[in-house]
């Protein structure tokens, strides 16, 4: 039975100025910011050795040499740490500048009067080994305790239709509409952490949806995580952390096309995230009290590290 030390520490990553907004299929140059962006990290260690820091970002997308870099920026800043045990996922909101300088905006060239991708990549790495540095220094003996919740946020976007075909966000109102191409899940994973006063220090929140309400708006936004976030801080204080995970979820998105939005937001704004973040952070509330009466001290902790190599393909393909 071993003792768990936990450290949380989060940071604000909002460019200054005119970006541009990655993950269209356009350039979108931000006019204001909607909810600001940040990086959170939590670092775990056990005292046999084990350890890991997660850091969530509020980007659409990283490829694994930003992940590398950083490791290398940290090497030397924390030797009593495996800097191959730090590990990034993003919580892919479309109202972020990109971090890839080889391709900013896909196959469009960067735009003069708005921040370059390279300097922005360099701006976010040095946020996140501050904000990995203070959570590594930040370990103090705590707990852990998982839940799990449900929240309606994610949907299928693809229909299909009867000729074989599916589009993204197509019509379900056609009379050849046969059924969405997949399922949803909305199951929300928690896992809480506390210090040694059984006091609530933070928590990872996991859902199949990406953070996406916002995805067509010229603003800078954090989406429906960043909402979570805030709202989750006004109830259990400043110093609770969220730390936001999308699983497997590519055919996802915070919109149910077959009721065509009735009785609710059509989550492509605003309204929609503040709808979401209150479903979270119901979600959350729903399980915490229970969660609290389960907190596990000396969990069995390991962790292992497996590095996959892709194979890239070119496909020929229709966008329809």
């Amino acid at each position: 039975m071993s003792e768990l030390l936990i450290g949380w520490s989060e940071i604000d990553t909002t460019p200054q100025g005119k970006v541009d907004l990655y993950g269209q299929y356009y350039h979108r140059v931000s006019q204001g910011v909607h909810s600001r962006l940040s990086a959170t990290a939590l670092a775990m260690e056990s005292d046999n050795g084990q350890q890991v820091v997660m850091v969530s970002l509020d980007v659409c997308g990283i490829r694994s040499d930003f992940q590398d870099d950083l490791r290398n920026m940290l090497r030397p800043e924390l030797p009593d740490l495996d800097v191959a045990m730090i590990f990034l996922n993003v919580i892919h909101t479309h109202s972020a500048p990109s971090v890839n300088p080889s391709a900013p905006i896909g196959w469009l060239n960067e735009l003069p009067g708005v921040l370059k991708v390279a300097d922005h990549r360099q701006f976010l790495l040095e946020k996140i080994k501050t904000v990995v540095i203070e959570a590594w220094q930040n370990r103090k003996p705590g707990g852990i305790a998982h839940a799990l919740g449900s929240a309606r946020v994610g949907h299928c976007r693809r229909a299909s239709y009867t000729n074989g075909t599916a589009q993204m966000y197509g019509q379900t109102n056609r009379e050849d509409f046969t059924a969405m191409e997949c399922g949803e899940d909305s199951g929300v994973d928690l896992l809480f952490t506390f210090d040694s006063q059984s006091q609530p220090t933070g928590v990872i929140l996991n859902l199949a949806c990406p953070a996406q309400v916002m995805e067509a708006t010229y603003q800078i936004s954090s989406d429906f995580t960043g909402e979570t976030k805030r709202l989750l801080k006004e109830r259990f204080g400043e110093k609770f952390h969220m730390l936001g995970q999308i699983s497997a979820a590519g055919c996802q998105a915070p919109r149910d096309l077959t009721r065509n939005y009735r009785g609710e937001p059509d989550f492509w704004h605003e309204d929609g995230v503040a709808e979401i973040g209150q479903r979270l952070k119901s979600t959350v509330e729903n399980v915490f009290e229970k969660a609290a009466t389960k907190i596990d001290f000396h969990p069995s902790f390991a962790t292992t590290l497996r590095r996959f190599h892709y194979l890239s393909v070119a496909l020929q393909s229709k966008i329809i």
